[in-house]
């Protein structure tokens, strides 16, 4: 999910652990690690105090705590090796060449960072106040919309059944819809 080549393999360690773990375990509500419940989304300062706290999920720091308060050692570990890689990866071609190094991997890596905050920011913008950790209300379904990539408009379905093929997803939903 990530867009630069390394960023796609660091993403497989957040998608597969963090993501899956914290993300889809909590819902979106305090106990994850970039949440954004807990901000007035129709305030734009809220946009910008939630994007540090974003980057420290995408660089893979506060998945490492989260796991790592839990007892959930397995997992810090899992996360903490992959972002090694990561950015060792990045170290390597930095010392080799740092134009090449900043322009083919930090700064996509940064531009993930802005991309995917925001595009988490909105897929969690709305919360019903007497039952804040409805999924069916903070997680944002869009139909028929413009830009319908793998059906991911249909976000309440990847915090419903996360392990739905994304084929399926609009056949799910179907049963959802009176919920």
């Amino acid at each position: 999910r990530g867009g630069s080549p390394s960023s796609t393999a660091s993403s497989r360690t957040r998608t597969n652990t963090a993501h899956n773990k914290i993300h889809h375990k909590f819902d979106n509500g305090p106990a994850d690690v970039h949440t954004n419940i807990d901000l007035d989304r129709s305030k734009t300062w809220s946009f910008f105090v939630y994007m540090p706290r974003f980057f420290a999920y995408w660089t893979g720091i506060s998945p490492v705590i989260h796991f790592l308060s839990r007892g959930e050692y397995r997992f810090a570990r899992r996360v903490a090796e992959g972002m090694l890689v990561y950015y060792a990866v990045i170290g390597a071609a930095c010392y080799w060449d740092f134009l090449f190094g900043f322009a083919y991997l930090i700064a996509p890596h940064l531009e993930d960072v802005v991309f995917f905050g925001g595009v988490s920011y909105m897929w969690h913008c709305y919360v019903e106040p007497s039952d804040p950790l409805n999924q069916y209300i903070n997680s944002v379904t869009i139909l028929d919309g413009h830009d319908n990539i793998w059906n991911e408009d249909y976000h309440v379905v990847h915090h419903d059944s996360p392990a739905t093929q994304w084929t399926e997803v609009v056949k799910h939903y179907d049963t959802l819809k009176d919920e």
